[in-house]
């Protein structure tokens, strides 16, 4: 019978190899992007299944779960069975896995990370939040520019933010959707848009 202690070296083993294949995965993305091959096939995916759960999984090390809240509107009824949408896994892994730390160190030191999943007509959209002060409205237009063409930036916990943005926003509109930013008084918003499976 495994002990307590090996249970949960066990466990935490486990989540530093799915680091591990993230970080492997987010690399193969940034040289395919980089040598200009951000082709791939697609597949029907159920995005929150197959992409959003792995995600939170991998990253629980570097965000504890208590961190995160999912919230899944308009119509909770329908379950998580409906967020089907054509993508690629590896792809949307990416996307998903670079917002959800950029929101996790940017945010209010401990406050939560909100996931809220919409269906607006025949599109699915993910609004990443984190709490506290939104980017300045000065640093607002780089943030999705490569890095190469970014403006300097102030130090501060600010800084950086602009990396790995513009892949991400790129394998979006791979997959035909959009991604933007909106801030709140207190909150940051990266929404995610991905047409539906239809």
């Amino acid at each position: 019978m495994i002990g307590v202690v090996a249970r949960s070296q066990i466990h935490t083993l486990f989540h530093r190899i799915e680091r591990m294949i993230g970080m492997l995965e987010d690399s193969i993305a940034i040289i395919l992007a980089s040598k200009g091959t951000v082709g791939f096939q697609m597949e029907s995916l159920n995005v929150f299944k197959e992409v959003i759960e792995p995600v939170l999984s991998e990253i629980c090390l570097d965000v504890p779960k208590e961190r995160i809240e999912l919230i899944r509107r308009p119509d909770e009824s329908t379950g998580k069975q409906d967020l089907c949408i054509p993508g690629n896994r590896f792809f949307l892994k990416s996307v998903f896995r670079n917002l959800l730390k950029n929101a996790a160190a940017y945010g209010a030191k401990g406050t939560k990370i909100a996931i809220a999943i919409t269906q607006m007509g025949k599109n699915l959209i993910f609004d990443i939040q984190n709490y506290g002060d939104p980017i300045p409205a000065n640093l607002r237009k780089d943030i999705f520019l490569e890095p190469a063409k970014t403006t300097p930036r102030a130090s501060g916990k600010q800084g950086g933010l602009g990396i790995g943005l513009s892949l991400v926003k790129e394998i979006v509109a791979c997959h035909g959707g959009r991604l933007w930013y909106r801030p709140d008084k207190n909150t940051s918003h990266f929404l995610v848009s991905l047409p539906a499976k239809g």
